[in-house]
């Protein structure tokens, strides 16, 4: 259960840096206040959806902890090279399929948290372990969009993004090394 904690409090944390920072980036970079920002978000559904269709028809015969580091590092190198891409050579319609990556490389995390929990969690207690989640998951979602703020201070939208892509790849490699006898 740890694992799922964990990956999760990592989830939220990273969604809260990168959504702090990403509206002005988009904004910024391609010059535009809502049109890219919305097509961009369009994208990022449809990636959402593509990995959980993909990962729901292929995946499910995968070790579900090894699966969500995996994901953690591809959503990590996504996020990089959207940060580093769009910065220097803002092309809407790579930045788009980088993001759509992005979405699609997210979305096995979230199925196979849920997956987990399911099946690691008795049912007389899966509601209050659902609503301690939700706390871990929105604590660790406000507190990093407080700290991406405050950073932005100091640092480009850029290379905050760039730095929670660095994260999550860290987070997915280290995972992985951690839990590589974990077979669930």
């Amino acid at each position: 259960m740890k694992i799922v904690t964990s990956t999760l409090f990592l989830l939220m944390a990273g969604a809260g840096s990168v959504l702090c920072v990403i509206i002005v980036f988009i904004q910024e970079t391609f010059g535009s206040i809502t049109e890219d920002l919305g097509a961009l978000g369009v994208f990022l559904g449809v990636g959402l959806f593509l990995g959980t269709i993909v990962y729901g028809k292929f995946g499910q015969k995968l070790p579900r902890i090894h699966t969500m580091f995996a994901c953690f590092t591809l959503c990590g190198i996504g996020i990089s090279a959207f940060a580093i891409y769009a910065e220097r050579n803002p092309v809407f319609a790579v930045s788009a399929l980088i993001i759509m990556f992005v979405g699609a490389a997210g979305a096995p995390i979230l199925t196979c948290t849920n997956t987990l929990i399911h099946t690691l969690v008795p049912d007389e207690v899966r509601g209050r372990i659902f609503s301690s989640l939700e706390a871990v998951m929105h604590l660790a979602f406000i507190l990093f969009m407080f700290i991406a703020a405050y950073m932005n201070k100091y640092h480009s939208q850029g290379s905050i993004l760039l730095a929670s892509g660095i994260v999550f790849i860290a987070s997915g490699v280290a995972g992985r090394a951690l839990t590589r006898k974990k077979t669930i």
